[in-house]
């Protein structure tokens, strides 16, 4: 569900005017990526109090996620795959070399030492088969296409877990994953709020 805060009108104004000036980014010059990715940081990277906490923890960071992943969220908002009004406009208008440039900026990994590292001693029992894919602070994820939790936030990785487990986010891996064998989520309540917090602990995503 869309936030709901004082500037999604504003907001919604600039995808929308970027979206239509975007036209044929191949034969435009290419933007500054601070201009490619403004509307990305209204939600994504939001200034101190345009958001509540509550809603801006249920929006990904994306600072140092992987790129390729990244590319290919983008193409499945793009072709409906994951269908989200407002993602579906940024990603139509997103394209060419300004994806590129926008894919190099994001995916920068954090500089080490900014955030705790992985609280190893601690770990939930259950986040260690969520490692072998998508790996931690001191591991990196088993393929190009597979996002980073490390730094994520909390609420975001709880909400996200919980759409694989229902459907509402149809993925494969990841739906056969989340879902017990009576269609429960496969995770307690208890165990996904540990595992989502243990992950947004450690070094890794960051604003951006």
């Amino acid at each position: 569900m869309a936030p709901r805060h004082p500037s999604w009108t504003a907001a919604t104004l600039l995808a929308l005017a970027f979206t239509a000036g975007a036209g044929s980014v191949s034969a435009q010059a290419v933007r500054p990526v601070s201009e490619i990715l403004m509307v990305c940081a209204g939600c994504h990277n939001p200034e101190p109090g345009t958001l509540a906490p509550s809603e801006a923890q249920r929006i990904p960071r994306l600072g140092g996620q992987q790129a390729e992943y990244l590319r290919a969220a983008l193409e499945a908002y793009r072709t409906r795959q994951r269908d989200h009004f407002y993602m579906r406009g940024m990603a139509a208008g997103l394209r060419g070399a300004e994806l590129e440039a926008a894919l190099r900026h994001l995916s920068v990994p954090e500089e080490s030492g900014t955030r705790a590292a992985e609280p190893a001693a601690t770990m939930p029992a259950a986040a260690a088969r969520c490692i072998a894919c998508h790996g931690s602070a001191l591991q990196p994820p088993a393929t190009a296409q597979t996002p980073r939790l490390a730094g994520q936030h909390a609420r975001y990785l709880e909400n996200a877990f919980l759409a694989y487990a229902s459907g509402a986010r149809p993925h494969e891996v990841m739906g056969a994953q989340a879902k017990g064998a009576e269609g429960a989520p496969s995770l307690s309540s208890e165990e996904l709020h540990e595992v989502a917090g243990w992950f947004s602990a450690q070094r890794g995503l960051v604003p951006r």
